[in-house]
């Protein structure tokens, strides 16, 4: 699998450091988790894969851009945990390259790549200010590719998940918010139709025109990086973490 900037950790390790964060003090919170996101995402895919699907034959697919859309919510249960859950559809650039004895093509398209995450997560305040997230849940990925000349690139698989994450309300009007997401879905192999575990490190921003809508940037790098412009229409009365 291709190198990237942030390292790799299995999501297993992300239980144990949040196990060892979780033992700050604990405060108030003055943020809500029961929320609705809406939004556009704009992916990059560099994953490739090689398969025969007839003897002397071969197809090189390689992965490129892609735009989509994402909707995502929270419901807070109690004063310290909260469900979630999301789906990202997008559909994403493929070009191939076809090689058989009598000649070498070259030919591009699309695939739709899907993830679906859902979880259950606990609120530590560290402050009025600042949360302390820890998350268990379970991720499905799709990639689904149709065939060029006979192969099949297509892969869906889902695993379990956890997340430890950071929320900043910097001020009344804007909240900085930084993840980390591991799971046995994070990367993909598409030559032998499988995933492998990966981590996902998304950060970002949002800024409330009003107290309970607000409008989101979170970039998120993985083994596809996403970009995401969202809506968010939050319930301020529902809170976890409360006095």
């Amino acid at each position: 699998m291709r190198n990237k900037l942030v390292a790799r950790l299995h999501w297993t390790q992300l239980v144990a450091l949040a196990l060892s964060l979780a033992a700050s003090r604990a405060g108030a919170s003055d943020l809500s988790y029961t929320f609705v996101d809406f939004g556009a995402l704009a992916v990059k895919s560099d994953a490739t894969g090689q398969q025969s699907p007839a003897p002397g034959q071969t197809v090189t697919v390689t992965t490129d851009k892609g735009d989509g859309l994402t909707v995502a919510g929270s419901l807070a249960l109690g004063q310290r945990f909260y469900l979630t859950g999301s789906y990202d559809s997008t559909v994403v650039d493929v070009d191939a390259v076809i090689q058989s004895p009598l000649a070498v093509a070259s030919t591009s398209g699309n695939f739709d790549h899907v993830v679906t995450r859902v979880g259950f997560g606990y609120v530590r305040p560290i402050g009025r200010r600042l949360d302390l997230l820890f998350e268990l849940g379970r991720d499905k990925v799709t990639y689904d590719f149709g065939s060029f000349a006979g192969e099949n690139f297509d892969v869906e698989d889902s695993a379990l998940a956890a997340q430890v994450g950071l929320r900043f309300k910097a001020s009344d009007s804007l909240e900085l918010f930084v993840a980390a997401r591991g799971s046995d879905v994070g990367e993909v192999d598409l030559t032998n139709r499988r995933f492998d575990s990966g981590t996902a490190v998304s950060a970002g921003l949002r800024f409330y025109f009003f107290e309970d809508l607000g409008l989101g940037v979170d970039y998120r790098s993985g083994d596809v990086d996403t970009l995401a412009l969202s809506m968010r229409f939050g319930f301020g009365e529902l809170r976890a973490g409360g006095r």
